[in-house]
């Protein structure tokens, strides 16, 4: 079950992290992202913060799984 620790701002989020990060983080530009786990999810989140104006080089991933 979740923990008081798994809170974001008194919220448990479930779902796609795809869906997540943009609705509740107001400045993804100034942030550098470690994205880490199967490669579809790396990839669909890399596009992600790509349309969201990240540069490429703030992306860091690793991938693994199948």
């Amino acid at each position: 079950g979740f923990k008081e620790e798994d809170l974001v701002d008194g919220e448990i989020f479930g779902g796609r992290v795809t869906d997540i990060i943009p609705q509740n983080e107001p400045d993804l530009v100034n942030q550098e992202y470690y994205l880490c786990g199967h490669p579809a999810m790396v990839e669909a989140m890399k596009t992600v913060l790509i349309d969201n104006s990240i540069p490429a080089e703030n992306i860091i991933m690793e991938k693994f799984g199948k």
